[in-house]
């Protein structure tokens, strides 16, 4: 039989060594009775106190050691870097939400997508609207389509009104001049010293004819059209009004209680009061209208000399304003109308297109003339 032995040293550095012995049975015997061999011998020594060499005895060959060193590096622990303690982030909103678009595609891309439907919708929108207008633009359909643009481009002239007068007034928000004296607002009264004139016509013709509307009475409809205005280049076979610009100064007067009155105020007002007393004249031969007309003048004499007063019957269907221009004589105003006559049993339909042309006289506005403008 063999026998193996084997030892192990660790070493600075963490090396290990192996050391491996190997030994047959019969030597390591042999030893043994050598080692006996010689306890006794001692002990027979010491019995006669003779002092003799202890007999020799022959030690056994060993077979050569066969050593084994084998060194196995291990790589030494890396000392774990400290975590430096991290700064609290707040966020505005969950940062999840963020991986959460982009595995949807991101919030912009969607965002974008949805923008370019609704701007594609609005193209299409107009080209039919445009489309509409050409074809039938004295249909009902065509109407429609006119009003919707009216009150778009109203909006956006508010919008564009609003911020202007923000830019050069941070405080304009909170000088309405749509305010009068006695009007309240958050529970404070507006007093005559606060109300601001304000030189600029009034862009939002939809409110501008809010503001005269108390005047009605037998008009069904009264709204703007933007299409309704001024054309360079056509002869109205009126010098003034061919030469006629936008209103520059808003601001006629200021009544006796300190409130502006406004040039575009007046004349929608005289309009609309003018085509509802109108009904009243020729329905039942009320004269009210002619105090709203210049005496002498051609609506004037018009009126007067209305044959039919009486004998027809009229109803406005309509009334469209359009663009007011000042010029040296007076102010005119772009009108379209719609009146439905009943005259011997028979029912139809007119529609016009007039330029009323207006003079102040004293503090009141009268209108002096009426121009059919349908085809020009």
């Amino acid at each position: 039989g063999v026998q193996v032995k084997v030892e192990v040293d660790i070493k600075p550095g963490n090396t290990v060594e192996r050391h491996t012995t190997v030994l047959r049975t019969a030597d390591i015997k042999a030893a043994e009775a050598a080692a006996v061999a010689a306890e006794a011998a001692a002990t027979e020594v010491v019995g006669t106190g003779a002092q003799s060499e202890p007999p020799k005895v022959e030690e056994p060959k060993e077979e050569p050691k066969v050593e084994e060193t084998a060194k196995v590096s291990q790589p030494e622990p890396k000392e774990e870097p400290k975590a430096e303690p991290k700064e609290e982030v707040i966020w505005p909103l969950d940062p999840n939400q963020y991986e959460e678009e982009e595995e949807r595609g991101g919030f912009f891309g969607t965002l974008g997508k949805i923008l370019l439907v609704v701007i594609g919708l609005v193209i299409a929108l107009e080209i039919a609207a445009l489309a509409i207008l050409y074809f039938a633009p004295d249909t009902s359909i065509g109407d429609t389509v006119r009003n919707v643009q009216d009150q778009v481009m109203e909006l956006v002239d508010t919008v564009k009104d609003k911020l202007d007068k923000e830019e050069t007034d941070p405080n304009a928000s909170q000088n309405d001049p749509a305010l009068t004296p006695g009007d309240e607002t958050d529970g404070e009264t507006v007093g005559e010293a606060d109300v601001v004139a304000d030189p600029k016509p009034m862009a939002d013709k939809a409110k501008l004819i809010q503001t005269q509307m108390d005047r009605n009475k037998n008009i069904k409809s009264v709204k703007a059209n933007s299409a309704l205005g001024y054309k360079n280049g056509v002869d109205y076979g009126l010098d003034d009004l061919n030469k006629s610009q936008p209103i520059a100064n808003n601001i006629w007067y200021t009544d006796e209680k300190g409130t502006p009155v406004y040039y575009d105020q007046e004349v929608v007002g005289a309009l609309i009061a003018f085509n509802s007393q109108w009904i009243d004249y020729v329905n039942d031969g009320d004269k009210a209208v002619l105090k709203l007309t210049k005496e002498g003048s051609d609506a004037y004499n018009n009126a007067v000399g209305f044959s039919k007063a009486g004998k027809v019957k009229e109803e406005f269907t309509s009334v469209e304003i359009g663009e007011i221009r000042q010029g040296e004589q007076g102010f005119y105003l772009w009108v379209g109308e719609k009146i439905q006559l009943t005259e011997n049993g028979t029912t139809s339909t007119a529609e016009y297109q007039w330029v009323y042309c207006m003079e102040p006289v004293g503090k009141e506005m009268k209108i002096t003339d009426y121009i059919n403008v349908k085809n020009k």
